[in-house]
C-alpha cells in the first residue's frame, strides 16, 4: 500500500469451529501477522475493501499527492515490521517543523503523564529541578597552578582570535549579513566570504610562543582546533546536503484537472468523475491523460490532435492499452512511466536520509539554529531552494523585515524581481488560486458564526480549574481563527473578490459582510451616524481606540457584558475594520434593541435601567468611570443645524435623480423626553440587546477622557503647549508647529487608563497617610466599647470607599460639538465644571510629575529601563501612562538635560564647580526618540502619497516606497554629475526599469522630490508631536558630521540604520538583505530610478494587524502575511490562574524560595501551553527565560542553558531575529553559558546581542559599551591581553552615560596596557580613570584613592622603565662613539702605515735609479 492510500481494510479470519472474526484496520496497518495466520489455515482469508471514490475524493487525492511530489514525500516505504523504527525520523522531522522549541515546555512538567514520552530528553523534570535548587557549592580545594593552567588552556581553546588586521567591533549598520551576525555566526560568514578561519586564542598562544610551547599543549590545542574546525564544516555541509536531499525529494510531476473535465452526462453514467492531465517528468515532459472513477484511476486513450483539427487533443476517455489501471494514482503513473519510478526510488531514498539528517543536526544544534539555517540555506548551495522565504515565514509569527537574498549567482533580470530564486511554474496554484472561498469553508454546511461561538465560550462554567481551562482553551482558539477569517476577508476585499452591500455608494463607503464577518474602512461616515469626531483621520483614531477598548474588556472578561471580536488590518494607507456581528442587527430594527446610546445623530439618547446597573458596576468600578448627566439630544444646535442643511441638500439631489425619498431617513424623535440622562459610559457608545437577548457595548472608542493637555485653552484646556508655542523662538517651530491645538484627530487625544490607576494610588495613598497622620493626633480621651470600634471601623471603610468614587472621573468632558449644560441644568453644570477641573489636574500630573520623572529615570538608570528600539520605548511609555504623542516634550527635556551635562562639564573645565554628577542623560535616549517621531510621521506621510490619484500609488507602490525610503535616509539629493559617476561604478546587472511594466495603467505615478517629503515629514512632526527634529534634515545634520551641538570631534547621532528597521516594520515593508549607502546621497525623483532604495530591493509589502485580544504589552500593529499561516501574534489568555501562579512565582523568587519559584513557574508554564496548545507564546517564553535563571542561580548550568536556548527561540519565532525580547534571550544564554565554560557559545551569543542593540538603537546605546567591555574582561583575565586591549579601547570609543563605568573603562585599558609593557600609555589611560573618579567621588573615595595608587604605581614603572631605556640609549650611544672612535683610530693607523710603505717604496725606488 502506498502512503496517502484512501483504501480502508478489513482483516478477516475464519476457522471451521469459529465464528467469523472481523478486524477493521486503518490504512497504515502492519498485515503481514494476518497475512501469516490466514494463509496457515483451511479456508481463511483476507478481504481488502478499496474506499470508493468520489468527485470531492479525486480532488483531496490529487491534493495530497501534488503534495508528495512537491516534497513531502514520506521517509517511510514498507509497513513490515520494523517500520517503526524507520519512521522516528520522520516523527522527528514533523515534529521540528511544527517549531523548534515544541519540547521546550517539557522541563519541570510535575506529574504531567502526557510529557513522559520525553523523559529521554528531558532532564528537568520536577523532582530533578528541586534536587538542582537545593543543590549547593561545596566549598572545594583550591587548584593547583598546573590544574588551574590547563583550565585556562581548555577555555582558550574555546575562544576566537580576532586578528590585528580585522576590527573585534560589530557594525550594526551591515543588513547584509544580517542573519549570520543576528545568530553570532561570524565562522559560517567567513567561509563564506572565502576568509581563513579564526583561530582560537590557545593557537594564536601557542603560535606566538613558538619552540617555548610544550608538546602537551601544543597536542591538546591542534586537537582541540582540529575538533572545531570539523564540526563547523560539518554543519555546513549537512546544511548544503540538505538542500540537495530537499530537492530529490521534489518530483517534477505536475497534476491538474484537464481541459476535458469535467465529464460530460453520457460519461457521467458510466462512472467517470474527473479527467486529469498528468506531466511526467524527463526531457520529453509527456502528458498522460487519466480517467478517475469510482474504484481508482486509469490511462485513458485521449490523444493528441492530428494538425487541422482544431482542439489540442483527440478525447477518447476510454481505458487505453496499457491502462495501468490503480485504486492509487502514484501507482497508476508508476506503471505508466518508467522516468517516474526512477525519479520515485530517488526520492524516497532522499527522504529516508533527509529524516536522519534532520534528526542528526536537532542533536547537534540549538533551536535557534535550526531557524538560522533555514533562513542562510540557500547561501552554500549551488542549487538554491525556490521557497527559501515560504519557508522561514512559516516559521516565524512575525514576517521579518529584511529577507534572504538568495545565491550570489541569482540576477534580478532571472528571477524578474522575485526574492529567494525563480518563480516556480505551478498549476495547481493557480487552480487553488482560482478555486478560493476567502476563508468559507462551503463543504462544511452552515457558515460559521463567530460571534456566537464566542459569546458561547464566554459562558462557558469556570467553577474548576479544568473548567476555567477548557473555556479559555476554546476562547483562544475562536479568536485565532477569527483573525485568520478576518485576514483572508480583508484580502478578498482588497483584491476586490467580494461585492459590497452597498456598491451604489462611494468605494470609500462600502460595507461588506462575508463569512459572517462586517468588514468596513476606517473613515468618516457622515453626519447621519451619531459620532463625536469628525474627519477620516478622528475616524482611523477612534477606530484603533475602539479595538484599544475593546481588548480591555475582553482582558476584563466582564459577567454579561458582550462585546465584538475586532481586528484591524492595515495595508497600503487603508485600514479596514473587522468585526463579528451583533445578532440581528442587520435585519432590521425590530430584531435588535437599543438600550443605551444613540446610533442616529438627529435622535435623543436610549437608557435602560439593567445595562446601567451594568455599566455602573463593570466601568464604573473597574475603570473608574463617573456615572453623569447629559443632554439627552447631545449635539449642539449649530451642528444639528449643519446636518438638516446637509441632509437637504442630498434629498433635492437624489430627488432631482427620480429616486424615491420615503423612508431614507428616520425622522427626528419629537416624543417628549427628559432633557438630562444620566450615563456611565462614553457619549457615542451604544448598549444593544441583539435577537440571542445578550448584552452588547459598541462603539467604545474611549473608556478615560480627553486630555486636556491637547485641547485648546480657550476651550478649557491647560494651556501648556500653547504657552511654549509662545515661547518659542525660531523660524523652524513657527514653520512646523501649528499655533493651534484645534485638529479632528486631537479630539481623540484620551489619556491612557495606566495614567488614570496610577493618579488614582496616588490619591488614595496621599488620603490615607493624611488620615492616618489625623487619627495619631487625636488624643484618646475615653476608651470605647469594642463592638462601638468595629462599627467605627466599618464606617471608616465606607468613607474610603466613597473618597475612592468620587476619584472617578468624567469621560464625557471636552467634546466638541454637545451642548452645554448651563442652559439645561445649574448644578449639572456646575459638577462638569468640577469634572473638567479633575481632568486638567490628571493632565497636569502627566505633564508635571510623570514626563520629568521618567526623563529622570532615564538619566539616573534607576531601573534598567532603557529601550533598544522603538517598540521598547513605546511600552516603557505606556505602562507610565505616557502617550505616544508626547515623545515630542520628551525629546525637549532630553535636550534640556543634555544642555545640562555640557554645562556641567564647561563649569568643571573650568573650575567653577568642584564636581560633576555620575550620570548623564544617555545620547541614545533624544537618539530613540526622534527615530520614532520620524518612522511614525513618515507612516502617515506615505499613506498620503498612495492615496493621491485615487488611490492609484497603491495599486503600484514599489516605486513610491523605494523613493519616499531613499529620501528619508539621506542628507542631500545627488546631482547629474554624482548619479552618472555612481552608475559609472555600480556593478548591478540590471536597473530598477526592467523590473516595472512598460506601461503605468494610464495613470503616472508621483514623483517627489527630497524636500517635499522631508517637508511633510517635518510638519506631520510638527503637528503630531509638537516638536522640531534636531538630529534629521538640519543645517547642521546634513553633513556627514551631524552631531548636533558636540563640537567638532563629536561622532554622528543620526540613526539611518535604526530608522530604516522602523520604517520598514511601521508601514509593512521587506527589503532584501543587502547593503545599503543610507547616510549619503539619494536620487528619488527620476524616473522609474532610485538610490539608495530601488524599486527591485523591496520584496514586497506586509499587512499591519492588530488584534483586540492581544497580549498587553505588544505594539499594537504588527506585520502579517497574507500567504503564510504561521498563525497570529500572543493573544490574551482568560486563564487568571496562570497569571497568578506566574506573579506568585515572581515574588518566591525575589524572596530566593528558589524550589518553589521554578515548580509555580513551570506549573504556570503547562496552564499556558494547555490552552494554546503550542509554546509559541509570549507568556511561555517568560516562563522559560524565568526558570533558566533560577536553574543557573541553584548551580544546574547545563539545564538553565537548555532552558535559555529554547527562550531564545521562542521568542526569534514570535518577534523575529530582531525582537527585543531576542536581545535579552541572548543576553541571558551568554550569562549563563560564560560561567559554564562555555566560553565560545557565551560569545557568540554576547556579541549578537551587541550586533542587535547596535542595529536597533545605533551606536550610542549604553549596553555596547558594557558588553565590549565585558568580552576585553574576558580575554584579559584568559590570557589575550592584546584582544582584551582592542576590547577595552572598542568599549572606551562608545557613549557611556555612567562616569564610573567609564572609569571602570579606562582603568582597565591601563591593566591591558601594563601587562604587554606599555606603562606609559597605561599611566595615560588611568589618568582618565582617576580624572572621572575625582570628578564624580572626590579625592577621599576608595576608587580615587586606588587610581591614584595605580598612576603612582605606574609612574614609577614607567619612570624606571624611562630610565632603563634611556641608560641603554646612553650605553648604546656611547659604545656607539666608542666603536666610531676606534674605527677612526685603526683607519688613522692604516692609512699612516700605508703612507709609510708608499714612501718606502720611493726610497727603494730612488736608490734603484741611483745604482743605474
Amino acid at each position: 500500500s502506498s502512503p496517502g492510500n484512501n483504501g480502508k481494510k478489513k482483516g478477516r479470519k475464519k476457522a471451521d469451529d469459529e465464528d467469523i472474526d472481523e478486524v477493521v484496520l486503518d490504512d497504515f496497518t502492519d498485515l503481514s501477522p494476518y497475512l501469516e495466520r490466514g494463509l496457515t489455515s483451511d479456508r481463511a482469508a483476507l478481504r481488502i475493501v478499496l474506499e470508493r471514490y468520489n468527485v470531492a475524493g479525486v480532488r483531496d487525492h490529487v491534493g495530497r499527492l501534488q503534495q508528495l511530489f512537491d516534497g513531502l514525500v514520506p521517509s517511510v516505504t514498507t509497513l513490515a515490521e520494523g517500520a517503526e523504527e524507520e519512521q522516528q525520523p520522520v516523527d522527528a522531522e514533523a515534529e521540528k517543523e511544527e517549531t523548534p522549541t515544541s519540547s521546550c515546555i517539557a522541563a519541570g512538567a510535575e506529574g504531567d503523564d502526557e510529557k513522559k514520552v520525553e523523559e529521554e530528553s528531558n532532564e528537568t523534570d520536577s523532582g530533578t529541578n528541586d534536587a538542582a535548587v537545593e543543590k549547593k557549592e561545596n566549598g572545594g580545594k583550591e587548584m593547583s597552578k598546573e590544574e588551574k593552567s590547563k583550565q585556562i588552556l581548555a577555555l582558550q581553546t574555546k575562544m576566537p582570535n580576532y586578528p590585528l588586521d580585522s576590527s573585534v567591533a560589530l557594525d550594526g549598520a551591515n543588513t547584509a549579513d544580517f542573519f549570520y551576525l543576528a545568530c553570532g555566526e561570524e565562522d559560517d560568514l567567513d567561509a563564506l566570504r572565502g576568509k581563513q578561519r579564526k583561530v582560537s586564542v590557545a593557537k594564536a598562544n601557542v603560535m606566538r610562543a613558538g619552540s617555548s610551547a610544550t608538546k602537551s599543549d601544543v597536542s591538546t590545542v591542534d586537537e582541540a582546533e582540529a575538533k572545531s574546525a570539523a564540526e563547523a564544516e560539518a554543519g555546513r555541509k549537512a546544511a548544503t546536503r540538505m538542500i540537495e536531499l530537499e530537492a530529490r525529494c521534489r518530483v517534477s510531476c505536475k497534476i491538474k484537472f484537464g481541459g476535458f473535465h469535467p465529464p460530460p452526462a453520457n460519461r457521467r453514467i458510466y462512472g467517470d468523475l474527473a479527467y486529469l492531465e498528468v506531466t511526467l517528468p524527463g526531457a520529453s515532459e509527456d502528458t498522460v491523460h487519466v480517467t478517475a472513477v469510482p474504484s481508482g484511476f486509469y490511462v485513458n486513450k485521449t490523444s493528441i490532435a492530428p494538425e487541422g483539427y482544431g482542439e489540442p487533443y483527440v478525447f477518447d476517455p476510454r481505458p487505453a492499452e496499457n491502462a495501468c489501471y490503480s485504486h492509487e494514482l502514484l501507482d497508476c503513473l508508476l506503471q505508466f512511466s518508467k522516468t517516474l519510478r526512477s525519479v520515485w526510488a530517488d526520492a524516497l531514498n532522499a527522504a529516508r536520509e533527509r529524516a536522519e539528517l534532520t534528526v542528526s543536526m536537532a542533536t547537534n544544534e540549538s533551536p535557534v539554529q535550526s531557524l538560522y539555517r533555514v533562513a542562510t540555506r540557500n547561501d552554500f548551495s549551488i542549487k538554491p531552494s525556490p521557497n527559501t522565504l515560504q519557508q522561514i515565514d512559516a516559521l516565524m509569527i512575525r514576517p521579518s523585515w529584511l529577507v534572504p537574498k538568495g545565491t550570489s549567482n541569482t540576477t534580478s533580470s532571472s528571477t524578474h524581481g522575485v526574492v529567494g530564486g525563480r518563480h516556480e511554474y505551478n498549476q495547481a496554484r493557480a487552480d487553488e488560486d482560482l478555486a478560493s472561498t476567502f476563508g468559507v469553508d462551503i463543504r462544511g454546511g452552515a457558515v460559521r458564526d463567530f460571534n456566537e461561538e464566542l459569546q458561547s465560550a464566554r459562558e462557558l462554567p469556570r467553577g474548576t480549574l479544568q473548567e476555567r481551562t477548557d473555556r479559555a482553551k476554546l476562547v483562544h482558539k475562536v479568536l485565532v481563527e477569527f483573525g485568520e477569517a478576518a485576514m483572508v476577508g480583508a484580502k478578498a476585499i482588497i483584491d476586490g473578490l467580494i461585492v459590497p452591500m452597498n456598491p451604489n455608494e462611494p468605494t470609500r463607503s462600502h460595507v461588506y459582510f462575508h463569512n459572517n464577518i462586517f468588514f468596513s474602512r476606517a473613515v468618516d461616515a457622515g453626519v447621519d451616524t451619531f459620532k463625536i469626531s469628525q474627519g477620516d483621520r478622528a475616524a482611523r483614531k477612534a477606530a484603533s481606540r475602539d479595538a484599544n477598548c475593546m481588548g480591555m474588556l475582553h482582558r476584563a472578561d466582564i459577567k454579561g457584558l458582550h462585546n465584538l471580536a475586532t481586528v484591524l488590518v492595515d495595508y497600503l494607507g487603508t485600514r479596514i475594520v473587522c468585526q463579528s456581528v451583533v445578532p440581528g442587527i442587520l435585519q432590521g430594527e425590530k430584531t435588535h434593541t437599543l438600550l443605551y446610546g444613540s446610533v442616529e445623530a438627529t435622535q435623543p439618547l436610549s437608557w435602560d435601567e439593567n445595562m446601567h446597573k451594568l455599566l455602573e458596576e463593570s466601568l464604573g468600578r473597574g475603570f473608574m468611570i463617573a456615572t453623569r448627566p447629559v443632554p439627552t439630544l447631545p449635539l449642539s444646535d449649530d451642528r444639528m443645524a449643519l446636518i438638516e442643511k446637509l441632509r437637504a441638500a442630498s434629498l433635492e439631489n437624489l430627488s432631482a435623480m427620480g429616486i424615491p425619498l420615503a423612508g431614507l431617513y428616520q425622522e427626528t424623535n419629537k416624543k417628549e423626553t427628559k432633557p438630562l440622562t444620566e450615563l456611565c459610559a462614553p457619549l457615542e457608545a451604544k448598549g444593544i440587546r441583539g435577537s440571542d437577548q445578550r448584552n452588547y457595548l459598541l462603539d467604545l472608542s474611549r473608556l478615560t477622557p480627553r486630555d486636556a493637555n491637547w485641547v485648546p485653552e480657550s476651550e478649557g484646556g491647560t494651556g501648556r503647549w500653547e504657552a511654549l508655542a509662545s515661547s518659542a523662538k525660531g523660524g523652524r517651530a513657527k514653520m512646523f508647529i501649528p499655533d493651534s491645538l484645534d485638529d479632528d484627530e486631537h479630539a481623540m487625544a484620551i489619556l491612557r487608563h495606566e495614567l488614570v490607576s496610577s493618579l488614582t494610588r496616588k490619591l488614595m495613598s496621599k488620603y490615607l497617610l493624611a488620615k492616618k497622620e489625623e487619627e495619631n493626633q487625636k488624643e484618646a480621651t475615653d476608651k470605647k466599647e469594642n463592638s462601638k470600634k468595629k462599627e467605627e471601623k466599618e464606617e471608616v471603610d465606607g468613607e474610603d470607599e466613597e473618597y475612592l468614587a468620587s476619584l472617578r472621573l468624567n469621560p464625557n468632558v471636552f467634546l466638541p460639538n454637545i451642548k452645554s449644560l448651563q442652559d439645561i441644568d445649574e448644578e449639572a453644570y456646575k459638577q462638569i465644571k468640577k469634572d473638567e477641573e479633575r481632568v486638567r489636574e490628571a493632565a497636569a500630573y502627566l505633564w508635571d510629575d510623570v514626563l520629568p520623572g521618567l526623563t529622570k529615570e532615564i538619566r539616573e538608570n534607576s531601573g534598567q529601563i532603557l529601550p533598544v528600539d522603538g517598540e521598547t520605548l513605546c511600552e516603557v511609555l505606556h505602562q507610565r501612562g505616557i502617550n505616544c504623542r508626547y515623545l515630542g516634550r520628551l525629546a525637549t527635556l532630553a535636550l534640556e538635560e543634555e544642555e545640562k551635562d555640557r554645562k556641567a562639564e564647561a563649569d568643571y573645565t573650568a573650575g567653577k564647580i568642584m564636581s560633576v554628577p555620575r550620570r548623564q542623560m544617555p545620547f541614545s535616549w533624544l537618539e530613540l526618540l526622534e527615530c520614532e517621531m520620524v518612522a511614525r510621521a513618515a507612516k502617515h506621510v506615505l499613506n498620503s502619497y498612495l492615496a493621491e490619484n485615487g488611490g492609484y500609488g497603491a495599486a503600484q507602490p514599489a516605486q513610491i516606497i523605494a523613493c519616499f525610503f531613499s529620501a528619508v535616509l539621506s542628507t542631500g539629493e545627488e546631482r547629474a554629475a554624482d548619479t552618472q559617476l555612481r552608475t559609472e561604478k555600480s556593478e548591478r546587472v540590471t536597473s530598477d526599469s526592467d523590473l516595472s511594466p512598460s506601461f503605468t495603467y494610464g495613470h503616472v505615478v508621483p514623483s517627489f522630490s527630497r524636500a517635499e517629503i522631508w517637508g511633510d515629514i517635518e510638519r506631520e512632526v510638527g503637528r503630531r508631536f509638537r516638536y522640531v527634529l534636531t538630529l534629521y534634515n538640519t543645517p547642521q545634520t546634513t553633513g556627514k558630521n551631524n552631531s548636533s551641538g558636540g563640537g567638532e570631534d563629536a561622532k554622528p547621532r543620526t540613526l539611518y540604520t535604526p530608522l530604516l528597521r522602523r520604517l520598514c516594520q511601521r508601514n509593512g515593508v521587506r527589503l532584501v538583505a543587502k547593503s545599503y549607502e543610507i547616510g549619503g546621497k539619494c536620487l528619488c525623483s527620476k524616473g522609474n530610478s532610485s538610490h539608495p532604495i530601488a524599486s527591485s530591493d523591496i520584496a514586497g509589502v506586509l499587512p499591519l494587524v492588530k488584534h483586540a485580544a492581544a497580549a498587553p504589552g505588544s505594539e499594537g500593529f504588527l506585520p502579517a502575511s497574507f500567504d503564510s499561516h504561521s498563525g497570529p501574534p500572543s493573544l490574551h489568555i482568560l486563564l487568571p490562574d496562570a497569571k497568578s501562579m506566574f506573579d506568585t512565582a515572581y515574588a518566591a523568587w525575589n524572596q530566593k524560595a528558589l524550589p518553589q519559584a521554578l515548580d509555580l513557574f513551570q506549573e504556570s508554564s503547562n496552564m499556558y501551553q494547555r490552552v494554546v496548545d503550542t509554546p509559541l507564546h509570549s507568556s511561555i517564553a517568560k516562563c522559560l527565560r524565568m526558570s533558566a535563571v533560577i536553574l543557573f542561580q541553584a548551580g544546574e548550568t547545563d539545564i538553565a542553558a537548555a532552558n535559555a536556548a529554547r527562550s531564545l527561540a521562542i521568542a526569534v519565532q514570535l518577534g523575529g531575529f530582531d525582537h527585543p525580547e531576542a536581545v535579552n534571550c541572548h543576553s541571558t544564554l551568554a550569562h549563563i553559558l560564560l560561567n559554564s565554560n562555555e566560553t565560545g557559545e557565551g560569545i557568540k551569543h554576547l556579541r549578537a546581542a551587541t550586533y542587535l542593540t547596535e542595529l536597533m538603537a545605533g551606536r550610542n546605546h549604553t549596553d555596547l559599551g558594557s558588553n565590549y567591555h565585558k568580552l576585553g574582561t574576558m580575554y584579559h583575565e584568559l590570557g589575550s591581553p592584546v584582544d582584551g586591549l582592542r576590547f577595552y579601547q572598542e568599549a572606551s570609543s562608545r557613549e557611556n552615560a555612567d562616569r564610573i563605568v567609564s572609569g571602570m573603562i579606562a582603568k582597565s585599558t591601563a591593566l591591558a596596557l601594563a601587562n604587554v609593557g606599555h606603562f606609559k600609555i597605561a599611566l595615560d589611560s588611568e589618568k582618565r580613570a582617576y580624572n572621572m573618579y575625582r570628578s564624580t567621588l572626590g579625592e577621599n573615595h576608595e576608587l580615587t584613592k586606588s587610581s591614584a595608587q595605580n598612576m603612582s604605581h605606574f609612574t614609577k614603572i614607567a619612570v624606571e622603565q624611562g630610565t632603563r631605556i634611556a641608560k641603554e640609549e646612553k650605553k648604546r650611544k656611547e659604545e656607539q662613539s666608542a666603536n666610531a672612535m676606534a674605527n677612526e683610530i685603526v683607519a688613522d693607523e692604516l692609512a699612516a702605515e700605508a703612507a709609510k710603505a708608499s714612501k718606502k717604496k720611493k726610497n727603494k725606488s730612488k736608490k734603484s735609479k741611483g745604482k743605474k
